[in-house]
């Protein structure tokens, strides 16, 4: 069974097609590399991939889940870091993880949270406001 496959996918921006019958599928072990030009497409298929956004039409389907009716069950093994980080931009590096910590019930976030921090060498940030971060320091 493949982990990923997808027949058909199609998603459409304003009468232009930013992904157009695309076909693949991914089996256990392997790898899917996704290149062409600024604007070709690469980060809605992604997107796609990701459950972040419904196609308008095709069949994807991850880990056997049909994403169009399921999604939620294909979800919990899927990761995905786009270009834009997933934080909280008026909020400081520490209040952001402690944020995601309480939401996802993380014991001891007190004590990780620095080592987090140290381990991505934001220590010494740990109070500034996200918005002042380079995009490559909002991602870590």
């Amino acid at each position: 069974m493949p982990l990923v496959e997808a027949r058909g996918l199609v998603r459409t921006f304003r009468h232009r097609r930013a992904v157009d019958d695309v076909d693949l599928s991914v089996g256990p072990g392997g790898r899917l590399a996704i290149v062409g030009p600024n604007g070709a497409g690469k980060s809605t298929l992604l997107r796609l991939l990701a459950t972040l956004m419904r196609p308008d039409s095709g069949r994807l389907e991850i880990v056997g889940h049909d994403i169009l009716s399921t999604p939620q069950r294909a979800r919990p093994v899927i990761g995905y870091l786009g270009h834009d980080p997933l934080v909280y931009l008026d909020l400081t590096a520490w209040q952001n993880l402690q944020l995601f910590a309480d939401l996802y019930g993380v014991r001891d976030s007190g004590t990780r949270i620095p080592d987090l921090l140290r381990d991505v060498g934001l220590l010494p940030r740990a109070h500034d406001v996200v918005r002042t971060f380079s995009r490559g320091m909002a991602q870590r």
